[in-house]
């Protein structure tokens, strides 16, 4: 416990350890998606973009659905190759973080589609 605060655990949680799936969730072909984005990303053209986004959030979502991942276990791997394609791909912090939301938010919706 933390000398001041005696209600926090200084011990990372190790409650969410076996909630959060690995990041070989996703195939390469997923991966290769999600990397597109970041291409996509600098491209005057919305629509490649848009394109970008709807094929690596649906490729994604079925791998999820197909793999038994729940929607929380889904989006935590999602946002992690995202953000490691976006960091990867030079994409700056906060066009990152809006083509993410755009992402989590199309990719949620394919994982719910099939349903």
């Amino acid at each position: 416990m933390h000398p001041q605060f005696p209600m926090v655990d200084p011990l990372p949680d190790q409650s969410l350890d076996s909630y959060s799936p690995t990041r070989t969730a996703f195939s390469d072909a997923a991966r290769q998606r999600i990397r597109r984005i970041c291409a996509a990303s600098n491209d005057k053209a919305h629509d490649r973009l848009d394109d970008a986004i709807r094929a690596a959030a649906t490729i994604c979502a079925r791998e999820a659905r197909e793999a038994g991942a729940r929607a929380e276990q889904f989006v935590v791997v999602l946002k992690r190759e995202w953000s490691g394609a976006a960091h990867a791909g030079g994409v700056a912090r906060q066009r990152a973080m809006e083509l993410a939301t755009r992402l989590v938010s199309a990719a949620i919706v394919e994982f719910y589609r099939a349903e």
